[in-house]
């Protein structure tokens, strides 16, 4: 998919590309050249609930501002679980540049969920994020689901030569194959974001 394509496919009342699956639910993106979101969006790229999910071979911008006064979140966000409780197969990220669209941008990659397999490798991040360059295992409303499981980051760098933070919420302690990587908040016990999404989860409920 190029990326006029991509722009032409965020919609305005829905303003970021939303990865199409096949018939298997795989979401694949490859070789896009770059995206760069033309208004104010949430994230840029989002997939939701792929059996699969793939994407490769570009660079993603995020958004220079956030809708209804929110900061902008993701270049990538991810959302790897379902209604009944199932998660994701695998993620593979690779051979990307993630850009940061603003100085308060969240982070560059969001899976929100858990998954049986996820390899991000070959990525290069850029500019300024707020909380990491990468979270795993963040809250979602489908909870309760499995965490995040198989984690391998490979060759993680950023432009300016800092670590790549990478926060660890319900998830295994990935695999870190060369490159530059730090993990933050690692001393937070994944029992405890276990607890919290589960209030999140009973709030939620109570709202609705």
């Amino acid at each position: 998919m190029d990326a006029a394509r991509c722009i032409n496919n965020m919609p305005k009342d829905n303003p970021f590309l939303i990865i199409p699956q096949d018939a298997n639910g795989k979401a694949i993106l490859s070789d896009f050249g770059s995206i760069t979101p033309d208004r104010s969006a949430s994230e840029t790229v989002k997939s939701s609930h792929p059996t699969k999910l793939d994407i490769a071979g570009g660079t993603i911008t995020g958004p220079s501002e956030g809708v209804n006064g929110n900061s902008p979140e993701d270049c990538i966000d991810c959302v790897t679980a379902y209604t009944n409780g199932t998660v994701t197969d695998s993620v593979w990220l690779r051979d990307l540049k993630l850009v940061s669209g603003a100085a308060n941008q969240q982070q560059a990659i969001t899976i929100k969920g858990g998954c049986s397999s996820c390899v991000i490798e070959n990525c290069t991040f850029e500019g300024k994020f707020k909380r990491a360059e990468v979270v795993l295992g963040d809250y979602n409303i489908y909870w309760p689901v499995d965490k995040m499981r198989g984690i391998v980051l490979r060759k993680l760098s950023t432009t300016d030569g800092k670590p790549v933070r990478v926060w660890c919420m319900w998830s295994e302690r990935p695999t870190i194959q060369g490159g530059n990587v730090e993990l933050v908040y690692s001393w937070i016990p994944a029992y405890f974001y276990k607890c919290l999404f589960g209030i999140l989860r009973w709030i939620r409920g109570r709202e609705s």
